[in-house]
């Protein structure tokens, strides 16, 4: 899950980030932090080697020491930045400060500062904002198991509402009238596609056909094809 928090600079945003990592941390979760500085401030330090490097033109340049590593991109998309996160940590929290502007991520307000959209709590409250971040957590796990179709089948404009309705106890996972179809599963780059089922039937018939007339294929009752 990805949580932002903004806030004018004596709000307690970092004192409360950090407070959230112990806490997490101690619950086994694992947590990538984000920082958004201001654009005259340079997070390598001028004149090093990683900042040569860079400046010559390498795309990624790397520091490693005996007790930890930093990694230098020329990279500002945060979408992007979060994907390859994703990729070293299999479901982390996020905790991004700043970057009150970007409308996709959800957002806790702290001060008195102007509402942003996608603001989805305002508070200075640890537990306040410890309980709405467990609940995220939850709702998303919830959500990865549904189908991921946005169908409307279940009567809900979307499968986040109905992972919601789930976690509170208004619906349960076999409500989902497509969770136990018969699946043909995709993934691309490792993220996967989820089919409706006009599309899982022209994927299933397309590909049974083509297999059906290779040499040694007979009876088809499952198969599976790879390309890494």
């Amino acid at each position: 899950m990805i949580i932002g928090f903004y806030g004018p600079s004596d709000s307690g945003k970092t004192t409360m980030i950090i407070k959230l990592i112990e806490y997490f941390k101690n619950k086994n979760y694992k947590i990538i932090a984000i920082k958004h500085v201001g654009k005259d401030h340079k997070i390598d330090v001028e004149g090093k080697d990683t900042y040569l490097y860079k400046k010559s033109g390498a795309d990624i340049s790397v520091g490693i020491s005996e007790e930890e590593s930093a990694i230098f991109m020329k990279i500002k998309d945060l979408d992007h930045i979060i994907k390859i996160l994703n990729k070293i940590i299999d479901n982390p929290i996020i905790f991004i400060e700043g970057l009150k502007d970007n409308d996709k991520i959800k957002k806790i307000k702290m001060g008195g500062d102007k509402t942003y959209p996608n603001t989805v709590l305002e508070s200075n409250d640890f537990d306040k904002i410890k309980n709405f971040i467990e609940m995220e957590i939850e709702i998303e796990k919830i959500e990865r198991d549904l189908p991921g179709l946005n169908c409307g089948d279940c009567g809900y404009k979307n499968c986040r509402i109905m992972a919601e309705n789930i976690f509170n106890n208004k619906n349960r996972l076999e409500d989902c009238k497509h969770i136990n179809d018969k699946n043909l599963i995709i993934f691309v780059n490792g993220n996967r596609i989820y089919l409706n089922d006009f599309m899982q039937k022209l994927f299933e018939n397309t590909l049974k056909g083509m297999l059906s007339s290779l040499k040694g294929v007979d009876d088809i009752k499952n198969f599976r094809i790879m390309l890494e």
